[in-house]
């Protein structure tokens, strides 16, 4: 996640503080990652517009890439793209804080807007 969606506030202070807290109940569950590249990460691959990578528990069904637009979206599953896509995440990975600093940075986020 990109620091810049913790700290653009959507509704009100109160809300966003709120809509942290669960962000931060959920990074604890054992099913869910969160790391955040901050600002001072600079340019990455996300910032050219998010995406997601599905696999598929069978392995014969091909990996798929899919991003959206203002008024489309896009379904990639050519293995050149997918591979590009995978290279892409591991990228954002590498600049993303570890999982227990990315925690603190969003609960401190949340409390600045306490």
């Amino acid at each position: 996640m990109d620091e810049a969606a913790l700290r653009r506030v959507i509704g009100n202070k109160t809300i966003m503080a709120k809509q942290l807290q669960q962000l931060i109940a959920a990074s604890k569950e054992s099913n869910v990652t969160l790391q955040v590249v901050p600002f001072d990460a600079g340019a990455h691959p996300g910032v050219l517009g998010s995406f997601v990578i599905m696999e598929f528990p069978v392995r014969n069904d091909l990996d798929v890439v899919y991003t959206e637009a203002l008024t489309s979206s896009l379904y990639l599953e050519r293995d050149d793209d997918v591979t590009a896509y995978d290279q892409a995440f591991d990228r954002l990975r590498a600049a993303a804080l570890d999982v227990g600093p990315s925690r603190r940075l969003v609960t401190q986020i949340a409390k600045e807007l306490e």
